[in-house]
């Protein structure tokens, strides 16, 4: 639960305005609200198609400056690319490798 919502609990909880029905009626709805990161499916998808992106269009990258260039050291291909590249593998593995059950 994020901290806006559990902000408003606490006021709820704690104001002598609302009666007690009514107080017991607004925090069990608070409660009922979904995490958008547990229930979205799409943030999911976004993260594994940008991550895919990422990766795909390093490895193109990476082909043409060796197809246009050869062995010249003008096209190598710059660090900081093969890092983003790397760690975009490694956040995908990460993401869609199953993760252990209690």
């Amino acid at each position: 639960m994020n901290n806006q919502i559990r902000e408003m609990k606490s006021i709820v909880e704690s104001n002598p305005d609302i009666p007690g029905p009514a107080k017991k009626e607004i925090i069990s709805r608070f409660d009922s609200l979904p995490e958008p990161l547990r229930t979205d499916v799409w943030i999911y998808r976004m993260v594994v198609g940008f991550l895919g992106i990422s990766v795909t269009i390093t490895i193109i990258g990476g082909l043409l400056l060796v197809w246009k260039g050869g062995a010249s050291p003008n096209y190598q291909m710059p660090q900081g690319i093969i890092a983003i590249g790397s760690a975009s593998v490694g956040a995908l593995a990460g993401l869609l490798a199953p993760s252990p059950r209690q």
